[in-house]
């Protein structure tokens, strides 16, 4: 069974809602699994749903050249409503035009649940708020409830963490379980790989593998013109 982030609830609470769903948070931090989750979701459901990623360049050439290109990769029966689920919106030329127009022609046909790699790159893409015409949901690396429910299983643990926030002097039986596992939150944060990695030797591997071929990704992609600079930045920023 996948383990399921809590913002999957409000996702699904919104999927009947006109406005697009637009999903934007650092990269490794779920997206592209909450976006399959919802997929299935919807397909239990029986509706129409259609996955694509825009890492193809096939599709996103074919985006770009025109918005309603998307009714050419899709099956269309009668009024039923359609949902489309995009992957890495960001990499279209000018995503705000491309949900914009689709929204304006066809909110009641289609409905649109996009992911983009982090927040601060989807700002620069999108030119136009969309006000009116989407709902911005932004998914973080992993809550510390959230850690507890990927590494247990056991919601048990939140319940008491919950139950010890509004009560001050409780203290709950598994007290010494919970701040062991904070104290590992502190040390390795909320990257699901990092969390669910085993041992240390391996959270230290995938956050090196993060902090490599992640976040000089998104450094390139924002234009940032001393990489040097803003990378010692960081490691300062890392200590404090």
């Amino acid at each position: 069974m996948a383990l399921k982030r809590r913002l999957l609830i409000e996702l699904i609470r919104h999927l009947d809602a006109k406005e697009f769903s637009i999903i934007a948070g650092p990269r490794q931090s779920g997206k592209t699994t909450l976006l399959n989750q919802l997929s299935d979701h919807l397909r239990e459901k029986g509706e129409m749903v259609y996955l694509f990623t825009l890492e193809d360049p096939a599709i996103l050439s074919a985006l770009n050249q025109h918005p309603e290109n998307i009714f050419d990769l899709i099956i269309r029966k009668d009024q039923q409503r359609i949902y489309i689920l995009l992957d890495e919106i960001q990499y279209l030329a000018d995503p705000s035009n491309f949900l914009k127009l689709l929204y304006d022609k066809h909110a009641g046909l289609i409905k649109i649940i996009a992911t983009g790699s982090s927040a601060f790159y989807i700002d620069r893409k999108f030119k136009d708020s969309l006000a009116g015409r989407k709902r911005l949901f932004e998914l973080y690396t992993l809550s510390f409830d959230e850690m507890l429910d990927f590494r247990t299983g056991n919601q048990e643990l939140s319940k008491e963490l919950q139950y010890m926030r509004e009560n001050d002097l409780y203290r709950p039986p598994n007290m010494p379980q919970l701040e062991a596992f904070f104290s590992e939150y502190l040390t390795y944060g909320g990257y699901p790989a990092v969390v669910l990695a085993q041992d240390h030797e391996e959270k230290v591997m995938r956050l090196k593998e993060l902090l490599f071929s992640f976040v000089k990704r998104d450094i390139s992609e924002s234009n940032i013109n001393d990489q040097e600079k803003f990378y010692r930045m960081m490691l300062l920023l890392a200590h404090l």
